[in-house]
C-alpha cells in the first residue's frame, strides 16, 4: 500500500532528522514554548480581567499570531516528516499575517484592517511594501516572493523526492525559515498584540501567583532569539532586522 509506503518513509525521516540536526530542533522547540507560554499568559489577562481590552487592532492580530504558532507547530511536524513542501505552504501564510499585522497596527489603517477581517484580497506589494518609506527591504520582498512561488503551481512548488538523503538541504532551508519567521512573530507579538495594559496586567498576574515574571520570561526568550540569529546567514539575518526595524510610510 502506497499510504503504508509513505509513513514508513516519514517515521525514517524523522528519525534521521532529529539524529542530524538535533540543535536546530532544540532551538526551534525551545523558542516556540517559551513564546507560546509568554502568548498564554496574555491571552490569560484577556480572559479574566474584565478592565483589560484589546483594540479592534491588536484583537485581530492576537488571533493572527496564536494561527501563527499552530501553522509553525504544523510545519515543523511536516518537516521532521521530510514533507518539506507542504510545510512551505504553510510558511507564506505565517509571514504575510506577520507583514499585515505590523502594517495595520502602525498606520491604524480601518481600511486594511477591515479587507483582513472580512477575508478580502490584499496585494501586499501594492498596499504594504509599496508604501513603506523606510526600510526599502529588497530581502523582504524577495523572501514574500521566494514563498509565493512554494505556493503556487510552480516547478518550486512541493516535491518529488521523499526520502532524506535526497532532501536534506530542503529540510535545512525549512528550519531556517522556521527560525525567522519565529523571531518576527514574537517581535510582533510582544510589540503590537499586547499593549501596555495587557503587559501591565500580565506583569501584575506573574507576580501575584509566584509564576515565572513576565520580565524573566521576556529575557529568556531575548536569549533564545540571539542564539537562533547567531545560526544564521548575512540575507536571513537582514530580513528580520529589516522587519523588526521601525517602519515608517509614505
Amino acid at each position: 500500500m502506497f499510504t503504508e509506503t509513505f509513513y514508513n518513509i516519514s517515521v525514517e525521516n524523522r528519525r534521521k532528522i532529529e539524529n542530524k540536526h538535533p540543535e536546530d530542533i532544540h532551538i526551534i522547540m525551545n523558542t516556540y514554548n517559551t513564546q507560546m507560554e509568554l502568548l498564554q499568559l496574555y491571552l490569560l489577562v484577556l480572559d479574566s480581567d474584565p478592565y483589560v481590552e484589546p483594540d479592534e487592532f491588536s484583537s485581530m492580530i492576537f488571533t493572527a499570531i496564536y494561527k501563527n504558532y499552530i501553522s509553525l507547530y504544523s510545519a515543523l511536524d511536516l518537516t521532521l516528516q521530510g514533507f518539506y513542501g507542504a510545510a512551505r505552504i504553510l510558511f507564506r501564510n505565517v509571514y504575510e499575517f506577520l507583514i499585515i499585522s505590523k502594517a495595520v497596527a502602525i498606520r491604524k489603517d480601518i481600511g486594511l484592517l477591515e479587507k483582513w477581517k472580512n477575508g478580502d484580497d490584499i496585494s501586499l506589494r501594492k498596499e504594504v511594501f509599496s508604501r513603506v518609506k523606510k526600510p526599502k527591504s529588497l530581502e523582504m520582498q524577495n523572501l514574500w516572493k521566494t514563498l509565493c512561488e512554494f505556493t503556487h503551481g510552480t516547478i518550486y512548488s512541493q516535491q518529488v523526492k521523499l526520502e532524506y538523503n535526497e532532501i536534506k538541504n530542503e529540510v535545512k532551508f525549512n528550519f531556517v525559515c522556521m527560525k525567522m519567521l519565529l523571531d518576527m512573530n514574537y517581535h510582533v507579538l510582544n510589540s503590537y498584540a499586547a499593549n501596555s495594559s495587557i503587559q501591565y496586567y500580565a506583569k501584575f498576574m506573574s507576580d501575584l501567583h509566584e509564576t515565572d515574571t513576565l520580565k524573566n520570561k521576556k529575557k529568556e526568550i531575548r536569549t533564545q532569539i540571539s542564539s537562533i540569529r547567531k545560526t544564521l546567514l548575512k540575507e536571513p539575518k537582514r530580513v528580520i532586522l529589516d522587519f523588526i526595524s521601525k517602519w515608517e510610510f509614505k
